[in-house]
């Protein structure tokens, strides 16, 4: 990882122009700098110097305040080396945390820009009217969304990528008058209902994803905490739900339901069991639209859905656990195992959003990570409850079954 490190920055290095710029001002809060490029020129301010200690490095916080360019050779991509992190002398790296107001307010030949890996802050109107804008955008650190800041991008095919579990602030007007075919994403297992409050402004645009690894894994169970939208399910997968399960001297015996094109809307906090049978080699991306109230279902999941991380105890004679090990074959063909669950002998983590079998009454399900409110009450799904009734709730870090 160092290494791989290390050869990202010397490549960034070769293409700034920032040699001239001394060490020790360079490493200073509040130190301006300029680079040009392709007839560009980017402006940064150092917000938090970096500290080295040998060759151990702190990495220090920059701020993109201004982007020009030269009419006669305009930019047409903004690379990884302006918008995510770079090295402004041999030694001293940064992250851009920030892009301040108007940076690229009405560059209209912008077609791409970099995922902006680090960036915590997009100031005002820091995209507005970069019409030809389009592709993937993708901010995995987001915490705050200006006013107008992706106002007027209206061009087709722009996905915008907000992959954190916290939820950003969202301005007034950020995201009006974006293409038609737009999508404002989050990740299948990160977003939240606050997620949907906070851009609920924008609710049309509004789309989960998840990726398949189809290389290693064709096979899983996922989860969401928000209602998503399930139309015409793709010729590639395969979703069903649990509809019963026995028990037996042997383990489990699960009966599935496969969902049919075109039937299903999702409630929240629902697992599922996808599985991938298409051809790809390295991963396969899917979006579904977020609903912004729940569906009404005519079936039963036995399937449960986990928000958050959890630690699933060994089972006992209350409570029994399964978590799902199906046997996926090598060739991507349609004969996996959906069926095969695992009872659950020692302590075993699921990670969030997925999902597992539980029979019986629960009693030791440990959540990773858990809220320290001791007088908070969350449902086994981890949503708040704030007048519990009769049911299994956790309650102080512990489960307490309510009659």
């Amino acid at each position: 990882m160092k290494k791989s490190l290390r050869v990202l920055f010397l490549a960034a290095l070769t293409l700034l122009c920032a040699a001239t710029a001394n060490a020790a001002e360079a490493n200073t809060e509040g130190y301006k700098f300029s680079i040009k490029s392709s007839g560009a020129t980017f402006a940064f301010e150092v917000l938090t110097p970096c500290e080295i200690n040998g060759e151990d490095v702190t990495y220090g916080d920059i701020k993109l305040y201004k982007f020009t360019q030269a009419e006669e050779t305009p930019l047409t991509e903004v690379k990884t080396s302006y918008v995510s992190a770079l090295a402004l002398t041999s030694g001293y790296k940064y992250h851009v945390t920030e892009i301040a107001d108007e940076v690229f307010k009405g560059q209209t030949d912008i077609k791409k820009i970099a995922a902006c890996t680090y960036v915590k802050k997009v100031g005002a109107s820091a995209f507005e009217g970069c019409t030809a804008l389009t592709g993937n955008l993708e901010f995995p650190s987001i915490e705050e969304i200006g006013d107008n800041a992706f106002k007027g991008c209206s061009a087709s095919g722009l996905k915008i990528y907000f992959l954190t579990s916290k939820v950003p602030t969202v301005g007034t007007d950020a995201f009006t008058g974006l293409g038609s075919d737009a999508q404002i994403r989050f990740s299948l297992s990160l977003v939240k209902p606050e997620h949907v409050t906070a851009f609920s402004a924008y609710s049309d645009l509004l789309y989960v994803y998840f990726t398949f690894p189809v290389a290693t894994e064709k096979i899983k169970i996922l989860s969401c905490q928000v209602p998503v939208k399930l139309s015409n399910p793709e010729s590639n997968l395969n979703i069903w739900y649990v509809k019963n399960a026995t028990e037996t001297a042997d383990g489990v015996t699960v009966e599935t339901e496969k969902l049919k094109t075109g039937e299903y809307n999702i409630p929240a906090n629902t697992a599922l069991i996808y599985q991938y049978h298409g051809t790809a080699t390295t991963s396969a991306a899917y979006g579904r639209k977020i609903l912004t109230s729940e569906p009404s279902v005519s079936y039963t999941n036995l399937l449960t859905a986990n928000a958050k991380k959890v630690t699933l105890p060994a089972s006992d004679s209350n409570t029994r656990y399964y978590v799902f090990t199906p046997a996926d074959p090598a060739d991507g063909s349609e004969s996996a195992d959906v069926t095969t669950f695992t009872k659950v002998t020692e302590d075993t983590e699921v990670a969030a959003g997925r999902g597992y079998l539980m029979l019986g009454t629960a009693t030791g399900i440990s959540e990773v990570n858990a809220d320290k409110d001791n007088s908070a009450v969350y449902d086994l799904n981890g949503v708040r409850v704030n007048n519990p009734k009769k049911g299994v709730f956790i309650m102080g870090g512990k489960k307490v079954v309510l009659k």
